[in-house]
């Protein structure tokens, strides 16, 4: 049976243009996150940066040749135990992809995986930390290294996210002088601590840093001395 030329014209650019909307893509690749750390009680806007973010060509097959960009990136949170997928995936451009980290993720250290629209994927290993606060660390700020014996000196003591922000929640810390002379000429003058009191044993205090999750405390020194300055929550 012969096929009419027109029908037959029509039937071999169908195989063509699928054939050339069906290129072998590179596989993505995951180079950094940011930022790299989500608190558990809101939602964290993140944005993925890498190589080869391609969305890919999607033809329904029909003699007319439709077809639609599929852009549909997935980006998941692979931990020991769970894995998350995030919501809002959004294709920036062929090396960011934005997403939001949702609230009430389990706390933990997680591998970054993205997937592409054609099912190739790329993981960047323990990239991504989920915590259940935002506080990370307490922060000891002094202006200067040395400071003459008898003068006031000024200790600035804060509650730190892990972007070094200060983080305005209440903590009970603790503060300690050491050296080898045992701090003998230390002094407090001062402390902004709430409900603050002297170490019993040890030259030190120990108090609350308030809603700001900031405080200072003021000391000098009767003696030359080199000082060793602890801080941490209290027991």
């Amino acid at each position: 049976m012969l096929i009419p030329f027109r029908a037959f014209l029509k039937a071999l650019a169908v195989v063509f243009v699928l054939g050339a909307c069906a290129p072998e893509l590179p596989e993505p690749v995951v180079e950094s996150v940011e930022p790299v750390w989500a608190y558990n009680g809101e939602v964290t806007p993140i944005r993925i940066q890498g190589e080869a973010f391609f969305p890919i060509l999607a033809v329904d097959g029909g003699l007319d040749n439709g077809g639609r960009i599929d852009a549909q990136f997935q980006v998941k949170l692979v931990g020991a135990e769970s894995t998350f997928s995030l919501n809002g995936v959004s294709l920036v451009d062929y090396e960011n992809i934005s997403a939001l980290v949702p609230e009430g993720l389990e706390p933990g250290l997680f591998d970054v995986l993205v997937v592409a629209p054609n099912g190739l994927e790329s993981k960047l290993e323990q990239a991504f930390t989920i915590t259940d606060t935002r506080a990370d660390r307490l922060e000891i700020q002094i202006d200067g290294v040395v400071h003459p014996v008898n003068n006031s000196v000024a200790v600035n003591l804060s509650l730190r996210d892990p972007d070094g922000q200060v983080v305005e929640q209440d903590l009970e810390i603790e503060l300690r002088f050491d050296s080898a002379n045992n701090a003998l000429g230390v002094i407090l003058q001062d402390w902004g601590l709430e409900d603050g009191e002297l170490l019993d044993g040890a030259v030190g205090v120990r108090g609350r840093l308030g809603l700001d999750g900031q405080s200072v405390v003021v000391l000098t020194s009767t003696l030359p001395d080199e000082l060793e300055l602890t801080l941490r929550t209290a027991d």
